[in-house]
This record gives structure tokens, sequence and C-alpha cells, in this order.
């Protein structure tokens, strides 16, 4: 008699950890030299006027020259000077794994600390050179008397001269040294969640897939698809962004540094994930009474109706609401299925939030990807297609090794109730 298989166990723990980094680079007399060289033709305008005082009359010449010539160019940097980058940040770790083959780490900041500073002096040196090789020159000639200043007479010509002149025009200069130095100290809180799922193919092709979030963006839905459209501004030269997007109105980043840390702020209630049953765990972060910064623009209405958060602004005028964030994991037999919801609370500001009414509000998602393999774009012809759902964002398929890995994010409305559900899955290719 042939049992079916137990259903999967998964495995979750929790605890508090701290990642410390720092970084110093140091520059000492470090230099480059850039050099250019090649050929141009330039053409420029002069007037001449010869004089005959015996004759009683004067000669204008307007002059056209063309000229070809040869350059040489170098610029020579030297910098000395150093920069140190200090990051402390305590957070929340969630760990999940199922055998061999899934392991789920999520993280959720608590406090940090950064210090930054930076020392440097640049010397510049630079040398041009060129040469003229050919000159062709177009004249107009009108003569004048000198007593009524009548014109006389005129007349054209025309000079070309080859490998009959030598010009060279040589420059050298080295400009005063340069010195700047920053120094940056802050302690902040922030909600920045961040997951990361490493996994094995069936050709034991070793995976990461990293997403992160920590910011809004405000946007207005011009063509009413319910979303932030990214890349419609077609005039755009760029790479395709949230800058090339003509929906794009600002952002509202919730973040609590230097003198709100330790007051009305840091209030951060952790609930550590519960099994729901043995194939899923729940957890949840809150952020209480947060402050805002808050940057808000569109071209379409008058600067007046603009806001942005003042540098130096005082609690009550950050904002300042109340975030959560749910999370719930699920593992079966063939997926594993990772939910996220999030709320926030009213904005406190009258002013900010009248400003932003009629306005969208969404939560971007930041993805890494890492392999063992080399990673190589696969024509999205092969990417297999989602029906019922607006595609949120553009699908993308990439092959590892013999492993095709598809990431697609699909958006569905109900109502007041918005879903967004993020895919990556894993298929084999013979």
């Amino acid at each position: 008699m042939e049992t079916s298989a137990p259903p999967p166990k998964l495995n979750y723990s929790w605890e508090e950890t701290t990642f410390s980094e720092s970084r110093v680079l140091l520059w000492v007399d470090d230099s480059y030299v850039v050099n250019d060289s090649g050929s141009f033709t330039n053409v420029y305008r002069m007037d001449y006027y010869t004089y005959n005082i015996s004759g009683g009359y004067v000669v204008r010449e307007d002059r056209t020259i063309y000229t070809d010539a040869n350059f040489t160019n170098a610029v020579n940097v030297t910098t000395s000077g150093n920069m140190t980058i200090n990051i402390n940040i305590d957070a929340f770790q969630v760990n999940l794994d199922y055998g061999q083959h899934v392991k789920f780490l999520w993280f959720a900041t608590k406090n940090g600390t950064l210090e930054y500073e930076y020392y440097l002096s640049k010397r510049v040196e630079e040398y041009d050179y060129y040469e003229e090789n050919h000159q062709y020159i177009e004249s107009t000639f009108e003569k004048f008397n000198l007593t009524t200043w009548e014109s006389m007479s005129t007349w054209n010509d025309t000079t070309d001269v080859y490998d009959e002149i030598n010009i060279t025009h040589t420059y050298r200069q080295e400009w005063y040294p340069f010195y700047d130095h920053f120094y940056y100290t802050s302690e902040f809180v922030r909600p920045l969640i961040l997951t990361v799922q490493i996994y094995k193919t069936q050709r034991n092709d070793r995976i990461a897939w990293a997403n992160m979030f920590f910011n809004f963006l405000i946007y207005k839905d011009e063509d009413q698809n319910g979303i932030l459209s990214v890349g419609n501004q077609h005039n755009w030269a760029g790479p395709p962004g949230i800058a090339s997007s003509t929906e794009w109105k600002g952002s509202l980043d919730p973040i609590a540094q230097n003198q709100y840390m330790m007051t009305e702020t840091n209030r951060i209630v952790f609930s550590p994930p519960v099994e729901i049953s043995e194939t899923e765990v729940s957890w949840d972060i809150q952020y209480s009474n947060f402050p805002l910064s808050i940057q808000f623009h569109d071209f379409d209405i008058p600067t007046e109706e603009w806001y942005n958060t003042p540098i130096n602004a005082t609690y009550d005028a950050t904002s300042p609401t109340n975030l959560s964030y749910g999370f719930d994991f699920i593992l079966n037999d063939t997926q594993a299925d990772f939910d996220v919801t999030w709320e926030i609370g009213k904005l406190t500001n009258d002013t900010v939030y009248n400003a932003v009414q009629g306005y969208g509000l969404v939560l971007p998602q930041y993805n890494f990807f890492l392999s063992s393999f080399d990673i190589d774009e696969v024509n999205h012809l092969k990417c297999p297609v989602m029906w019922g759902y607006y595609q949120i964002l553009k699908k993308n398929c990439f092959q590892i090794s013999s492993s095709i890995i598809n990431f697609y994010a699909d958006y569905a409305a109900e109502g007041d109730n918005q879903n967004i559900t993020i895919y990556h899955q894993v298929r084999h290719v013979d």
C-alpha cells in the first residue's frame, strides 16, 4: 500500500541582531591622466583696415577664415585624502527554512547610526597644443574715401594656403589646489524591510532573491489604470525609471532622525512569528506616531500648492502617523507564498493632507538578484503570460545555467481592497 508523503514542516525562529560596517578609502597622490588628440576644422571672421593717407582712402577687408588643425590635450589630476563611512543598524530578524532547499530571511530596522566624513585635495595640470596646417580665406574688400566715407569700389579675393603655415599654440596651466571637507553624523529610525530568499534549482544552481521596501511614492493616475505607470514619458532619453514617468509627483519617506529619535517616535512594536499551521507562519511590526519627510510637486498646478517638509520642521509639521506591516509565509508541496500587507494612518498635517487629495500612493519594491552562475536575460516571448490581472511591473525572464527564473507582479482591485502579488518562479530547461 502506498502512502502519501508527510506534509512539509516549516521551521522558524527570530532574534535581534546588529549589522556594523566600516569603509575607509585612502588616496595618496593618486593620479590619472586624460589624453585626447585629433583634428578639427574651425571658421571665424576678422575685419582689417588698411589706410593710405597720401592717397586719401581706406580699404576695409571682411575676412572669413576656414582652418584645418591638429590638437593634443592632456589633463593630469592628482588626488590625496580619505573617506570614512561607519554604519550600525539594530534589526529584528526572522529565519525560515524547509529542508536543504529553501531558506528565507526577513529583517526590519529598529534604529541605526551613520557617520560619514571625507577630506579631499586635488591638483590639476592642463596642457593644450594645436597646429594649423591649412587655411582657406574668403575676403571681401571695399574702398572708402577718407574725407566723405563714400564707397569707391568693391571686389572679392580668395587665398588657399597648404603646408606653408606652421602656427602652433601651446598653453600650460597648473590650477590652484582644490580642498574639500565634509562631515555628517546621524541617528535614525526608519521602517526599512528586507527579505532574502536563498534556494537551489534542480541542477543545484544557488539563487538569492532579495526584496526591499522603505518609502512611498506619490502619483497622479493620468491613464486611469489604477497604478503608477513608469516610462510613459516618450521623449525621455534616459533609461526607464521613475524619472521617466509623468505620473510621479513626489515621495513620502518615513524616517526619524536626530532630534526626533529618543522622544515621540521611538515606538516600535514587533510581534514575533507565530505558527498558524505546520506550513504557515505570521508576524508583524508597527511604527507608531512616525514622522514623515514629504516632497510633493506637480507641474500642472501652481507651485504655491506644492509641499516640502522643512529641513528643521517641528514634530507636528512632519505629519506623524502610524505605519504597520504584516507578513504571512505559507509553504506547500509546490511553492512558497509570502504575503505582505501594509497600513498607513491619516496624514496629521492638514496642509499636506489637503495638498495630496486626489493623488495615489504606492509602495515601491527594490529587487536584488544573485546567483552562482551567469545571469542572462531571456527573450520575453519565452516568459509565461499571466491572465486576469493588470500587470504592475514589467515581467522579466532570466536564465541561470539551465534554469529559467521568472519575476513579475500582478495587481488586482475589488472595491476598496487592493492586493499585489509578487511572483518569482523557477522552472528547469532541458
